[in-house]
């Protein structure tokens, strides 16, 4: 008698391994949800799990290149990855373990975006306010007034312009657990007070968060929306600050204007899933300036 064989498409167990021991033992297997197949990934990416097991789930661990970059031990199995900004394939994986040492993984490879043809512009753009000693603004300045040293060398200005450049403004708004009362209070009347100081050609995006964001303005609004945003903000949660700096100088890329964040805080950040040097790594390619 001869034993028949079942055969499966390679494309059917491609990004899911079974470790385990014959029948009877726990099965466990684990899949990606978020981010899809066949799709470039930039900057900040959220990837997401799912796991089915006849057992109690011990951890989940997230892997970038094959390097551990996040565990989550309870569902929604989740992570956020700062995947960088280069045109690269990217390789992920995801693998969990079950109380008995089992282990399921799965692996989603990102292709980089086909390029064939690419122009580099290292240009970096700078604003600057001049003032005499009084604080008044000098306004009679030109080109040859100006060296631009960017770790003692001196770089060539290749474009020159006065004005008075429209603002374009992420305001962060800090309304967790710790700035209840007076605290948030203050950051609120402070804010209000900015809003009434914009110009008319400046424009504002708020963002009110905790550990989630609360409130975000769907797209940037001019003074009066902005302070009617500013109002019924109530305190609750952790503080994700990390995590929504981050977000506020993204919100600002490739905008027009002059861009600036102004975050009203307590600067006590607990839950964030990105550390300060994952921000600073940030703020080193933006061109807002921070307050």
């Amino acid at each position: 008698m001869r034993r028949r064989r079942s055969r499966f498409p390679a494309s059917a167990l491609a990004g899911l391994l079974l470790f385990g021991s014959a029948a009877g033992s726990s099965e466990l297997s684990v899949r990606f949800i978020d981010p899809p197949p066949d799709v470039p990934l930039f900057n900040l990416v959220e990837v997401a799990a799912e796991v089915t097991s006849t057992e109690r789930v011990d951890r989940v661990e997230f892997f970038l290149g094959g390097e551990l970059v996040e565990v989550d031990r309870s569902p929604p199995y989740r992570a956020v990855i700062d995947v960088g900004d280069e045109n690269l394939e990217r390789r992920l994986a995801v693998v969990a373990h079950s109380s008995s040492g089992t282990r399921a993984r799965a692996d989603l490879v990102a292709p980089a975006i086909r390029v064939d043809e690419t122009v580099d512009l290292p240009l970096q753009q700078l604003y600057v306010t001049a003032t005499d000693e009084s604080g008044e603004p000098v306004l009679d300045l030109t080109q040859d007034d100006f060296s631009v040293l960017d770790l003692g060398q001196e770089e060539e200005l290749v474009t020159f312009t006065r004005g008075n450049v429209p603002l374009t403004i992420a305001l962060l708004i800090d309304a967790s657990e710790s700035m209840r009362g007076e605290r948030l209070d203050i950051a609120l009347e402070a804010a209000q007070r900015f809003a009434a100081r914009l110009g008319a050609l400046d424009e504002a995006q708020v963002v009110v968060f905790s550990d989630r964001i609360h409130r975000i303005s769907s797209a940037p609004t001019n003074r009066e929306e902005l302070e009617q945003q500013l109002n019924s903000v109530e305190a609750t949660g952790g503080t994700a600050l990390n995590d929504h700096l981050y977000a506020a100088l993204r919100l600002l890329d490739g905008r027009q204007g002059r861009p600036v964040v102004i975050l009203f805080s307590d600067g006590a950040d607990s839950v964030s899933l990105l550390s300060m040097e994952q921000v600073q790594w940030k703020v080193r390619r933006s061109d807002a300036a921070i307050y």
